[in-house]
């Protein structure tokens, strides 16, 4: 299964730069990983974004 999570989080200057990908642990102790993504990479090559249409509100902002 693949599960697709995007949010607006706002990190202090270079604290990832460098880095494809962050592992982390959420409060129940589940172990996940984030990938950050260009927006003109998703749906093409990239991960598949629902629901339709949701690229475009992205790209609005």
């Amino acid at each position: 299964m693949k599960l697709f999570f995007a949010a607006n989080v706002t990190f202090p200057e270079g604290a990832f730069v460098g880095h494809e990908a962050i592992d982390f642990s959420e409060d129940s102790g589940l172990k996940c990983k984030a990938r950050w993504y260009d927006l003109n990479d998703l749906d093409v090559g990239g991960p598949e974004l629902y629901p339709e249409g949701l690229k475009a509100q992205l790209l609005k902002k």
